[in-house]
């Protein structure tokens, strides 16, 4: 039984959900920090070397662990709702440029419409990223935690 655990969020695409998910589980990387282990014996730096360099090939820019961080509330909320008549929105448009039919124009000139203006910083806010920054942000305290705990380490049998 793995004693080891070091939980990141990750995307599963299967249940469609952000789950956590214990890094230690990944039986390539777990392997690469074993073979560290037998390695580098009395090496932190280079232990910790040759773990960052398994945790960038198995979780750095790869698709399937990564997730997008966003703020909440996203812009729907906090929106910006106002009312205007349709004339005055198609004088701001053919003032823009925009095309327009004018038959259009006339028929709603006195109707209401609902304009929602979002927020700009709402499209630009969110950050992608993978397991790898969420161990990197990280990094001292989880190489402290590896190396405190490598007799743990143990090749699968």
């Amino acid at each position: 039984m793995m004693s080891l655990s070091w939980n990141v969020y990750y995307s599963n695409v299967n249940s469609r959900e952000i789950v956590l998910y214990n890094i230690f589980q990944h039986s390539g990387f777990y392997a690469d920090c074993v073979k560290a282990k037998k390695k580098h014996k009395e090496d932190k730096d280079a232990f910790a070397g040759e773990v960052k360099t398994s945790l960038m090939y198995y979780f750095w820019s790869k698709c399937e662990w990564e997730i997008i961080l966003d703020h909440w509330p996203n812009g729907e909320i906090g929106d910006m709702r106002t009312t205007v008549k349709a004339g005055t929105l198609y004088d701001a448009l053919r003032g823009s440029g925009v095309k327009y039919s004018p038959a259009c124009i006339e028929y709603m000139r006195d109707k209401d419409v609902e304009i929602r203006a979002f927020p700009v910083w709402s499209k630009y806010n969110k950050r992608k990223i993978d397991v790898f920054d969420q161990v990197n942000n990280n990094w001292d305290v989880f190489i402290d935690y590896l190396w405190e705990h490598r007799r743990e380490l143990r090749a699968k049998k």
